[in-house]
């Protein structure tokens, strides 16, 4: 979806597409002599109409402009380009957040021009409807950051709006959630199953199926013979091929014929798809997807509001492996969401 079309969702109101675009798509530099813009700001050819500081309110979809590259700077959104993207929307609400007495809402208003350092501060002060998108976008982001994910901010970009349709919402879930997910990818670095793993490594993961050395030797390194000893004949997987077929995808890690299956009747999408070398679930967006929906399946939300995470992970990935982990997260989550 185009920023204007999501700008336009949000609020109601028509965006000129060219005052937009996202910074991180259109990172043209600019500068002008007539604004003073830190010394780490982005320095480029000046842009017509030069503002002064302070003398408008920014939001989401504003016109290109020096006061916004200086915003940018300030509050560490890169490139500081001038255009007011969401990036720019997230991390000026992550900065916000920060501040005592400021609405994290993403929006520079007189309160948030002062708080910057601006003195003579002469934008209106209007009532501008909160973004919530984007300041639950900068909370998803943070609490990505306290773990250690790969591209925090792609990633809370991605997951923030499926979070929000699903009602991962409050604190509580979101930090079960994304203690979850976060571990079974490896901080978000890892969409499918590999199954690439050492004969020693498999006795410490499924030692009832390998208890010694010498039975787990025959199927090390070899994922697709792994994924048949593993995965057979167990949550739908009846033919040949399927342990590998059907093995983990997405952010959940999707596992088996039966929840490819439950999945696919969800999102319309075919099972061959979903199991095929192109899976959507491979990607960002069907990862997110679909780790959202099977949260859902599993009544996620009702046991993160009930602090269950033990049963979360039992329902999650089928026993306890990785509780300890997960636990940590979410304590580091929820420490940083404060």
């Amino acid at each position: 979806m185009s920023i204007a079309a999501w700008w336009r969702r949000v609020t109601g109101a028509a965006v000129n597409s060219a005052d937009a675009r996202a910074s991180a798509d259109d990172a043209r530099p600019m500068a002008s002599p007539a604004l003073a813009v830190p010394h780490d700001a982005v320095v480029i050819p000046p842009a017509p109409a030069p503002r002064a500081l302070g003398d408008r309110v920014l939001r989401l979809g504003v016109p290109r402009g020096q006061d916004v590259a200086w915003v940018q700077a300030r509050v560490g959104a890169a490139p500081a380009d001038g255009w007011y993207g969401p990036q720019t929307a997230a991390a000026v609400a992550a900065w916000q957040d920060d501040q005592p007495g400021l609405l994290a809402d993403g929006v520079v208003g007189p309160s948030t021009w002062r708080a910057l350092g601006v003195g003579e501060v002469t934008a209106p002060a209007v009532f501008v409807p909160p973004l919530a998108v984007d300041a639950f976008t900068a909370r998803v982001e943070r609490a990505l950051r306290a773990v250690g994910a790969q591209d925090p901010a792609a990633w809370a970009a991605v997951l923030s709006g499926e979070m929000q349709r699903h009602s991962i919402i409050t604190d509580a879930r979101m930090a079960a959630f994304l203690a979850n997910i976060t571990h079974e990818t490896g901080n978000l670095t890892r969409l499918v199953e590999v199954l690439h793993y050492s004969a020693q490594r498999m006795t410490e993961v499924w030692p009832s199926r390998f208890p010694t050395l010498a039975s787990a030797q025959p199927y090390a390194a070899n994922g697709p013979a792994l994924a048949e000893r593993v995965y057979g004949n167990r949550m739908g997987n009846t033919q040949p091929g399927d342990g590998w077929r059907f093995r983990g995808r997405g952010c959940y890690q999707t596992t088996g014929r039966d929840n490819y299956t439950a999945l696919a009747r969800v999102t319309g999408e075919a099972l061959e798809a979903l199991s095929g070398d192109a899976s959507p679930l491979e990607t960002r967006a069907g990862a997110a997807r679909s780790a959202c929906i099977f949260w859902a399946s599993m009544s996620g939300n009702k046991l993160a509001d009930a602090g269950d995470s033990r049963e979360i992970r039992r329902r999650g990935n089928g026993g306890y492996i990785g509780l300890e982990d997960v636990l940590a997260r979410e304590a580091k989550i929820k420490a940083a969401l404060g």
